[in-house]
C-alpha cells in the first residue's frame, strides 16, 4: 500500500508479524528501507492488508491469523505507524474457524469494514476522528461463504461482498448515517471471486 501522498511504500508481512516500510525514491524509480523499516504487531495476529484513515493521520490493518485489526497513528512526515489499538474482529461467542480477509473505509471516513471468512461476516467499526480508535457497531453476515474480498462501490451506497466458498457476490445496503450494512435481494452467481474492482467506463 502506498502512503497517500505516494512517499512511502508499506507491505504487511503475515509471516514476520511486521509492517515493512519503505522510502520512494522517485529520481531512481526505486525505494529503501525506511527508518524504522518495520513496525510489529502481536506474535500470530498475520497482518494482510492496510488501510489509510481519512486525511491520513491513521492507518489500520486487518490481520489474519487471529482475525484483529491494529490502528496506527501516522507520521506521513517520517512514514513512522505507531501502534495505538488491537482489537477482536469476530462476535465475543464466535466460535470456529478464525481467518480474516479483506479492510476498507467509507468516503466519509468514520467507518471501518474488515471481513471474517470464518464467521462469514464483514465487521463494522466506528472511527473516532480525534483517537483513531475503533469501536464495534455491528456484525453483518454476508449470505454467502467466506468473504474473502468486498468493495465498497463508487456510490458508497452498496458493499459487494466476494464469498469465495458459495460462488456469489451479494450486494449489501451502506446506511449513510451509521455506515452499518443490511441486505438486499440482490446476488450475482461468480465462480469463486477473489476480487472486485470497480473501473472507470467510457
Amino acid at each position: 500500500m502506498l502512503s497517500p501522498d505516494n512517499r512511502f511504500l508499506f507491505v504487511p508481512d503475515l509471516g514476520l508479524d511486521k509492517i515493512m516500510s519503505y522510502r520512494l525514491l522517485a529520481q531512481k524509480s526505486s525505494f529503501e528501507l525506511n527508518e524504522p523499516p518495520y513496525v510489529s504487531v502481536d506474535p500470530g495476529l498475520g497482518p494482510r492488508h492496510l488501510a489509510f484513515g481519512k486525511d491520513a493521520k491513521f492507518a489500520y490493518v486487518v490481520c489474519e491469523m487471529k482475525s484483529s485489526v491494529v490502528a496506527f497513528s501516522y507520521d506521513s512526515v517520517n512514514g513512522r505507524l505507531a501502534v495505538i489499538q488491537t482489537i477482536s474482529n469476530l462476535p465475543p461467542d464466535f466460535t470456529g474457524v478464525d481467518n480474516s480477509g479483506e479492510i476498507g473505509i467509507d468516503r466519509s471516513g468514520r467507518h471501518l469494514y474488515a471481513s471474517n471468512r470464518g464467521d462469514d461476516s464483514i465487521t463494522v467499526y466506528d472511527i473516532d476522528p480525534r483517537k483513531g480508535t475503533l469501536t464495534r457497531a455491528q456484525v453483518a453476515h454476508t449470505g454467502g461463504k467466506t468473504p474473502r474480498n468486498f468493495v465498497i462501490d463508487p456510490t458508497g451506497k452498496f458493499l459487494l461482498a466476494a464469498n469465495q466458498d458459495s460462488d456469489t457476490i451479494t450486494i449489501l445496503n451502506i446506511d449513510q448515517k451509521t455506515g452499518e450494512l443490511t441486505p438486499t435481494d440482490r446476488t450475482l452467481d461468480v465462480p469463486s471471486p477473489v476480487d472486485i474492482l470497480f473501473v472507470p467506463a467510457k
